[in-house]
């Protein structure tokens, strides 16, 4: 058992979760057995005030809620430079990491255990989306990243939807940025992937493609890329669930079909009317079923990790003097000008630089941005400096009401002027015509996007190269840019240790996979204490120690870097067909 790490008033064991934005603990307060988990933010992303903000709001939305399946936030804070949030620990896996399972034994998904997780997410949904504030104002929270991830099935049989890290809320400190598409690709409703206007109905969507791709082992309408699996949600193109299963429950189905309506107003109007029908047809299925039913299914698919240990016993060592670091804040007990205190933005070192006009890369993991150059940029750099001036009015209070409805009317306009950008398809494409400059027009009336504006799609194999546009490095694959026009032959080099580097031109407009070929290689094992450091060979982040890397034969310069920032950096050789491990000590 390792020694808990002391991180204000709590103390935190093992890292159970890792991710873009935070990393989560397995944490106890001081002093006490009430077993937590604790959400920080990474600390590169401490100068970001759009990540900070971001925690903010999910505390400042989470700690209103209190559904038996939504998850509870108990406590908001700051210990020195970290921003962290503390919730209660469900004993469990989240519903992707059920899937797999079932997968991996080769096993189908019992459409009973399904219908009942997904009636608990309805459920859930439908508490949240009718939410009061304590004024008795409609919170109007709308979640927009309902996923497997996001979903925690417990061992005990209770179900609870987490994250609302980008939910959509009146009051909300952090707004979405213009040409910022928020959530997960494969789980938005057609009106997100769109770039339209989104209110609840668009988790019910999202709660439905769960639905299916639950009950009937596949995902409704995942393609090899996510840009056609957008256009699939777009187009409401999938099979109907008797397609896949003749033997498909009618009932089901019927939940199924309504829930993916393409248009939001065909489909259940409440999330709470759509746990009504599952759980009617969870009646029909099996009438003697239980919340017992779940925990069986759900201990017995995860019985070698329970008997491994999967929650160690953890004794919390007394209180010492003097180490409980910086304040940390009950969220209940906040006013809203210490909301606001916590939630003001840490100055940037980059602040006041000009933003360059280039292409931006898409990341195909989770979120998306689209900038091009000219007076869109200006419109978009207007309407960021419109929110943070916005922001400033809230924390001083001095927030007219018609604020929040021109600053809301003028962001849904932008961001479904960028979305349309990203999405378009032109009809025509002419031969020999001068390539025009990356632009963006505002329709007016019929008129749309010129069709210069196109993507440029650029995927490998495997996944993970960097990708230079000329000698300048734009991110790794998958992704996408914009800014490009269809007649343009785009010079690429894809990168990736332990392969030949793939040089040559992309046509935008038509995806790219680059197929790499592997160079004699050898392996290296990185391991540092204290673990968790960043690994870098040649320049290129390859992940955190503990890990095993495979490299081409020959020299390489390896840098390890720490939390902390402590670093340090050494030349390796790997031979082909050899193993090595480095070992650094940091602190």
């Amino acid at each position: 058992m390792p020694e808990p790490q002391r991180f204000g008033k709590y103390l935190l064991y093992e890292r159970i979760a890792v991710g873009g934005m935070a990393e989560v603990f397995r944490a106890k307060p001081v002093g006490s057995d009430n077993l937590l988990a604790l959400k920080r933010i990474h600390p590169h992303h401490l100068e970001n005030d759009d990540f900070v903000s971001m925690l903010i709001d999910e505390a400042k939305i989470s700690v209103q809620l209190s559904h038996p399946n939504v998850i509870q936030v108990v406590d908001l804070g700051r210990v020195e430079n970290h921003y962290f949030i503390a919730m209660e620990f469900i004993r469990g896996r989240d519903l992707r990491r059920v899937m797999e399972r079932m997968a991996e034994m080769q096993r189908p998904f019992p459409v009973e255990h399904a219908v009942s997780i997904i009636a608990s997410v309805a459920r859930g949904l439908d508490y949240a989306h009718g939410k009061s504030d304590a004024r008795g104002q409609k919170m109007q929270i709308v979640h927009r990243d309902i996923s497997p991830q996001n979903v925690l099935v417990g061992f005990d049989g209770v179900v609870k939807v987490i994250d609302f890290g980008i939910a959509k809320a009146a009051g909300r400190l952090m707004e979405t940025q213009v040409g910022i598409l928020k959530g997960k690709y494969a789980y938005m409703s057609p009106e997100q992937a769109a770039g339209g206007t989104l209110d609840h109905r668009t988790d019910i969507f999202s709660t439905g493609i769960m639905l299916y791709e639950c009950a009937l082992g596949k995902h409704p309408f995942r393609a090899t890329h996510d840009i056609e699996t957008l256009r699939n949600i777009k187009n409401s193109s999938f099979a109907p669930p008797h397609e896949v299963n003749p033997k498909f429950p009618g009932s089901v189905e019927a939940v199924i079909m309504k829930a993916l309506a393409p248009k939001k107003e065909d489909r259940y109007f409440t999330a709470g009317a759509m746990a009504d029908d599952l759980e009617r047809a969870l009646e029909q299925l099996n009438p003697d079923y239980s919340r017992d039913s779940l925990s069986e299914f759900v201990a017995d698919l995860f019985s070698d990790e329970i008997a491994a240990g999967d929650i160690p016993a953890v004794n919390a060592p007394p209180e010492k003097k003097g180490t409980s670091g910086k304040s940390s804040m009950r969220l209940d007990r906040l006013t809203s000008n210490q909301m606001a205190t916590v939630a003001a933005p840490q100055p940037s070192r980059i602040a006041g630089k000009p933003r360059p006009q280039e292409p931006v890369p898409l990341k195909q993991q989770g979120q998306a941005m689209v900038v091009s150059s000219g007076g869109f940029a200006k419109l978009w750099a207007g309407v960021r400096d419109g929110v943070r001036s916005f922001v400033a009015r809230v924390q001083a209070g001095k927030l007219d009401p018609v604020d929040s409805i021109v600053l809301g009317t003028l962001t849904v306009a932008i961001v479904a002027l960028a979305l349309f950008i990203l999405l378009y398809e032109p009809a025509s494409k002419s031969k020999g015509a001068a390539t025009p400059k990356p632009t963006a027009t505002v329709a007016t009336g019929a008129s749309a996007t010129p069709a210069a504006a196109v993507l440029l799609t650029i995927d490998s194999n495997p996944s993970g190269a960097q990708v230079r546009i000329g000698p300048r490095p734009v991110g790794t694959t998958p992704i996408s840019l914009t800014g490009y026009a269809a007649t343009q032959q785009v010079p690429v080099t894809i990168v990736r240790p332990g392969f030949e580097p793939w040089t040559g031109t992309v046509t935008p407009g038509q995806p790219f996979r680059a197929d790499l070929r592997a160079l004699p290689s050898g392996s290296l094992t990185v391991v540092s204490i204290p673990a968790g450091a960043e690994v870098r060979v040649d320049g290129m982040k390859m992940g955190e120690t503990p890990v095993t890397l495979q490299l081409p034969e020959g020299d390489h310069a390896l840098l390890v870097r720490d939390r902390s920032g402590a670093q340090e950096p050494r030349s390796v050789r790997v031979k082909a067909g050899g193993k090595a491990t480095e070992r650094f000590k940091l602190q």
